[in-house]
């Protein structure tokens, strides 16, 4: 179903028989496919060649998940216009964040854990590192960690990242403190203190933070 809405023209997917491949539509800027266990990481690929693709929302897409990683290794370089992304309750791991941070248009990111998974907690402090690092592998198999430049990272404005319980401070001192563009960060679910809470908007006024129980 291709729909034109007041604001951009959009698609809005419910069926598996629908052929992803026959996404032609160049001025395609909104794609919204929720609720559903067929669409895999590797359909992503469809998406690529829409580059006016402004707003993808995926958000509870069970079988979206973290052992696909390689099917986002191209998000940064196909996805240049990409500002909103969605993947609320989809299975996201560390290495999936760091494809993902690549994405230089995107300023609206949504986490949120899924519940189907309680046991498991694929989004840690590490993964949200990638936001201002990155690492490389020498020749002798050792990984080196650098800083990165802004220009090679999305500019969020809007984080949010619920449930997951092994973000915690440590996120705040070591990643947000230093991510200039950050405006809105939703902490609810996390692990992460009052003090340490209270402690970043004292160095980051700037950021509305959203931290509830």
């Amino acid at each position: 179903k291709i729909a034109r809405s007041s604001l951009a023209p959009y698609v809005k997917i419910k069926y598996k028989d629908f052929k992803l491949s026959n996404l032609q539509c160049s001025e395609i800027e909104m794609i919204k496919i929720t609720y559903n266990a067929w669409f895999l990481a590797k359909h992503l690929k469809s998406f690529f060649s829409l580059k006016k693709l402004r707003c993808l929302i995926l958000h509870d897409c069970m079988s979206l998940v973290n052992s696909d990683c390689l099917h986002y290794m191209n998000f940064g370089k196909s996805f240049e216009n990409l500002q909103t992304l969605d993947l609320r309750r989809t299975c996201m791991n560390d290495l999936a964040l760091r494809y993902i941070f690549s994405i230089k248009s995107l300023t609206l990111l949504l986490l949120h854990k899924s519940f189907l998974e309680e046991h498991l907690d694929n989004i840690t402090d590490v993964g949200l590192s990638y936001l201002v690092t990155d690492y490389v592998i020498t020749n002798r198999m050792q990984t080196n960690i650098y800083m990165v430049n802004n220009e090679n990272r999305c500019k969020l404005e809007v984080l949010s990242l619920c449930y997951y319980s092994y973000i915690s401070d440590n996120f705040l001192n070591t990643t947000a403190v230093f991510y200039p563009s950050l405006e809105v960060l939703d902490l609810t679910g996390t692990s992460c203190t009052r003090l340490g809470i209270q402690s970043f908007k004292e160095n980051r006024p700037d950021v509305q933070v959203i931290h509830l129980h």
